[in-house]
């Protein structure tokens, strides 16, 4: 789980920017997690970039880990941007620290990284593909062209991965958002890992729609209102019947 409580370089026109209301949305999210009744599921480490005071966060563990997880709590300060600088640079940032100062997070590990303030419900079923087909990187995208329409990239609030080739080829490629050589983490990781499907197992697309529930920082609205849905809906019939670029 990726975080940030306490932004320091988040756009305050976003509607989320508050932290308690940020808080807030994490202690749902997280104790979604706790519960989740999936035994794949052997822990849970939260990353958090802000230094924000995570004792409530601490008490869920302590008091609704039914599933007796190994939970870890990670916390930095991140780093500035610089400015023009997406924010999914400082999401990036957290995941290369997680991977390399978790105890629980090991080089033969399956990584399921969820934006903290999200959830979904259907993650069992990617997880049962994931079995199936032991992806290196396994994730939503957006790849097709039709007419002035285009989209080409990778969906960051969940994906699935393992750890060895996560080092070996997405470690520290958030410096081309500082460099400005791409502009958006989802762009950027869409740019590395479609010339690799060749030679490794990528799944750059869900099969099927997989829900989220939470509300978007920027936009204010719930992943689950209709409006979204329909969106959503939209977005996987253009994916599979539009040809990709």
């Amino acid at each position: 789980m990726t975080a940030c409580i306490k932004p320091k370089n988040l756009n305050r026109s976003s509607f989320r920017a508050t932290p308690h209301i940020r808080f807030e949305d994490y202690k749902k999210a997280f104790e979604y997690w706790l519960n989740y009744s999936d035994k794949r599921i052997k822990a849970i480490v939260f990353a958090e970039n802000s230094g924000y005071e995570l004792i409530e966060l601490k008490k869920i563990a302590n008091k609704k880990n039914i599933y007796k997880r190994n939970i870890e709590f990670l916390q930095f300060e991140e780093t500035e941007r610089l400015p023009g600088v997406h924010y999914g640079y400082s999401d990036m940032e957290i995941i290369d620290y997680a991977i390399y100062n978790s105890k629980l997070i090991t080089s033969n590990s399956i990584i399921i990284k969820t934006t903290g303030r999200l959830y979904f419900p259907q993650l069992n079923k990617l997880l049962d593909l994931q079995d199936k087909k032991q992806y290196d990187f396994f994730s939503d995208a957006r790849d097709f062209s039709f007419w002035k329409l285009e989209k080409h990239y990778v969906v960051t609030t969940l994906f699935i991965m393992k750890t060895s080739f996560y080092k070996q080829h997405l470690f520290d490629i958030k410096r081309e958002l500082a460099e400005n050589t791409a502009s958006h983490m989802e762009t950027l990781y869409f740019k590395t890992l479609k010339p690799l499907r060749q030679s490794n197992r990528i799944q750059l697309g869900f099969p099927f729609l997989i829900s989220t529930i939470g509300i978007g920082a920027h936009s204010n609205s719930d992943y689950a209102s209709f409006k979204k849905r329909i969106e959503a809906i939209g977005l996987f019939i253009l994916r599979r019947i539009l040809p990709a670029s």
